[in-house]
């Protein structure tokens, strides 16, 4: 799989049921290790794609 089609697996976990997931949770969930998810993540919010919940440290689409 692409680089982007690993972002855009990360993009679809979120869900109107789960709108925040943790980092662990991502990578599991996508088949990835955690430090692809949180390279990813970090892409993902730099582009304001997602951000980070800043107390629980959870994402959410941006």
């Amino acid at each position: 799989m692409s680089t982007v089609g690993k972002a855009v697996s990360l993009l679809e976990l979120f869900t109107l049921d789960e709108p925040e997931i943790g980092l662990s949770d991502l990578a599991r969930k996508a088949g990835l290790d955690k430090a692809t998810a949180r390279r990813l993540l970090m892409a993902l919010a730099n582009h304001r794609l997602i951000e980070q919940e800043p107390q629980s440290r959870r994402y959410r689409l941006g």
